[in-house]
Order: C-alpha cells, then sequence, then structure tokens
C-alpha cells in the first residue's frame, strides 16, 4: 500500500503521468501486484493543475462583466442588459469611465495586507493604458483614512491637481464596501441603490466567490471642493458609489483536459489536495472537468 502510495504521488506530479499511467501499473505490477490496481490519482492544485501566478481573470463593472481571454491577451465584455457578447482589445477598458476610477483608486489607495495583488491588478490596468506614474502626477494624496483588519477597507482622500475636485477613493472587501454605499455607478452616471440593488449586486459577488476567484471592490464619492484640514473615516467612508469588483486566480492548466479526459476514460478518478479555499478547488476541478 505504501509503494502504490507513493506511485500516485509521482504520477500526479506530472501531466504525462496520466497518459501513462496504465501502462506504468502493468510494468510495476510484476514487483507489487497492488500498483496494476491504480485507479486514484490525487493531485495538488497549486502548480499542477493550476499555475503558480496569480492573473486578473474578470472585472465586474455592474452594467457589464469582463472576462480576461489569457490566451489571446483580449477582454471579452458581457452586456448584462442587452445580452450581447464581444471581444476587445485590453486598451478599450479606457473608455469605461467605472474603470477610469477603478484604475485611480487602484494605484493611489495602498493596503498592505493585500500587496500582491494590488501589484497584479495594478500591471493589469497598466496593460489597459492607466499608467500608474500619470495617476500619480494627475493627483495630490491629501490623507490615508486609518484602516486594520477588521474593517477590510483601505481608503485615501485625494485631490485632482487640474479641476481641484476632491476625491475619497475606497477598495477592499467587496462585500464590506457595498456596506458603505448608497449609490452606484453605470458608466460614470451615479444611481441610487435601493435593496433590490444592492441584492443583485450581492449575488454577482457571491458567483465570482463560487468561481474561485479572490475579489477587490472598489468606491468612491466626490468630497466638497474646500479642502480640510482632517478627513475623518465615518466621513470619507459613507455614502459611497459603489464601482464594481476585480476577481483574481491562479489560471487552469487547460492543456491537461485531455490527458483528464483520458484518465477518466479508463476508470481512474481523480482527487484534488489543496490547502486553498475549498471554493477555488472546486472552480478548478469543474473547468477541467474533474
Amino acid at each position: 500500500m505504501i509503494l502504490n502510495a507513493l506511485l500516485i504521488t509521482l504520477l500526479a506530479a506530472t501531466p504525462f503521468s496520466l497518459i501513462v499511467i496504465r501502462y506504468i501499473s502493468r510494468f510495476l505490477s510484476s514487483h507489487d501486484p497492488n500498483l496494476a490496481d491504480t485507479t486514484v490519482i490525487c493531485s495538488d492544485l497549486a502548480g499542477t493543475l493550476t499555475r503558480d501566478e496569480l492573473k486578473v481573470k474578470s472585472v465586474e463593472l455592474i452594467s457589464e462583466h469582463i472576462k480576461i481571454d489569457l490566451t489571446k491577451n483580449l477582454l471579452e465584455f458581457e452586456n448584462r442588459d442587452t445580452k450581447e457578447n464581444f471581444l476587445l482589445e485590453k486598451t478599450e477598458l479606457k473608455a469605461r469611465k467605472n474603470a477610469e476610477i477603478m484604475a485611480s483608486c487602484a494605484n493611489l489607495c495602498a493596503y498592505p495586507k493585500v500587496a500582491d495583488l494590488e501589484k497584479i491588478i495594478n500591471k493589469f490596468f497598466l496593460e489597459c493604458g492607466f499608467g500608474k506614474h500619470k495617476i500619480e502626477a494627475d493627483h495630490e494624496v491629501i490623507q490615508k483614512i486609518p484602516s486594520n483588519p477588521d474593517k477590510k477597507i483601505s481608503t485615501i482622500v485625494a485631490i485632482k491637481k487640474e479641476t481641484k475636485e476632491i476625491f475619497a477613493f475606497s477598495k477592499g472587501n467587496p462585500t464590506s464596501l457595498l456596506e458603505k454605499c448608497s449609490r452606484f455607478s453605470v458608466g460614470g452616471k451615479k444611481m441610487e441603490m435601493d435593496t433590490v440593488e444592492k441584492a443583485r449586486i450581492r449575488k454577482l459577488i457571491k458567483n465570482m466567490e463560487r468561481d474561485g476567484q479572490k475579489l477587490i471592490g472598489f468606491a468612491y464619492k466626490g468630497l466638497p471642493l474646500k479642502r480640510f484640514d482632517h478627513y475623518s473615516e465615518n466621513f470619507t467612508e459613507n455614502d459611497l458609489i459603489f464601482l464594481g469588483v476585480i476577481g483574481l486566480s491562479n489560471p487552469v492548466n487547460i492543456d491537461l483536459k485531455p490527458s483528464i479526459e483520458l484518465a477518466k476514460e479508463i476508470g481512474v478518478k481523480i482527487y484534488i489536495t489543496s490547502q486553498s479555499k475549498e471554493r477555488q478547488a472546486v472552480a478548478a476541478g469543474l473547468e477541467l472537468g474533474i
């Protein structure tokens, strides 16, 4: 049984093993009959079924859902009202007002707990044409609002140098952020958020979480043009305008699908072992057909 378990572990370490498992088992069965009875592969999620590098997988702009096509480096837009789907270059995201404000928020508002995610998100926005240096040059950060792990929100107050407009930019856990919002933005147009709309946005967030994505939400609001000496948390983090959510995940190794299908055809069951959250393993398993 020890040899059998060892074989399963070794075979699960490489995609090629899914093709040759039956033949290796037959070869080794002369040394241990149990090896010929291998019917299960226990495969680790990270680094085997998924790649190690986190990537932006989707952007939720309330009225539009955007999937990132990593193979073609394109954005797949789905209009929620018209149900229309179309592919666009990444730079086309600059035409979305919500995305423009989200990019400013992402680059100006830092939160140490999610620093690794922030780097990935800022890189994505840079690929879409939102340059960090330009955003920083266009704004002056007036004050950083104190944050903590319980609040799960990070906020800064910044002034736009050209227009002298002052904004509070917030980002963090999308569900926590949503509770601070009384309005939402669709294409730059501000709309009142009633209980029905808030429930709809919560459902969008839940669907992204169920897909195994790590989420960062974005919101903002305009502040009085008169510059204050101090901005309180209660003043800056209430009555916000919800902008959208960015989801990140480890891309699955799609090239494994034919081998996985072959393994299933010959009666081999595949199980995923992972230290990640259950929903991440389930989402990867569904995408790979496990």
